[in-house]
């Protein structure tokens, strides 16, 4: 399948993906690698989310100040450096949901709510809206 047929496929089925309600889920998107992180902002914004992006440890503790509905960290931060980041986000009163992406034979930190892998777009889109699904269930819709 050609490269353009694949993107019309994701956007036709990414216009499904965020219809929550009027206010757009927010997203905190944390990686070590910039075109990494562009990618992924990229992707969830066509999909319906707002994005913010950081780029490394320092980046994601400035934007903790905001609310966030989901937090993505991408599979260029090693584990050890994942978890150092998500003790001090939690510190910092950052305590949305965790998904965690993970490099080719990793597992899941303990302190990921859950965890994809970031070569299956469709999965991981899938996986985001079913987070943010039960986050909106349990706090009955977004803050």
């Amino acid at each position: 399948m050609g490269a353009n047929l694949l993107w019309h496929n994701f956007l036709q089925k990414a216009s499904g993906w965020c219809n929550m309600n009027d206010r757009k889920p927010k997203i905190l998107s944390i990686s070590y690698d910039p075109s990494l992180l562009f990618t992924r902002q990229a992707m969830l914004q066509l999909a319906g989310y707002e994005v913010v992006s950081a780029e490394g440890f320092a980046d994601a503790i400035d934007h903790c100040s905001g609310h966030f509905d989901l937090i993505i960290m991408g599979h260029s931060i090693p584990q050890k450096d994942k978890r150092a980041i998500v003790a001090s986000l939690h510190e910092h009163g950052c305590d949305a949901p965790l998904l965690s992406l993970l490099r080719h034979g990793e597992h899941k930190i303990p302190e990921a709510t859950r965890s994809a892998d970031p070569q299956d777009v469709d999965g991981l889109l899938d996986t985001v809206k079913e987070m943010l699904t039960e986050r909106a269930a349990a706090n009955n819709g977004f803050h």
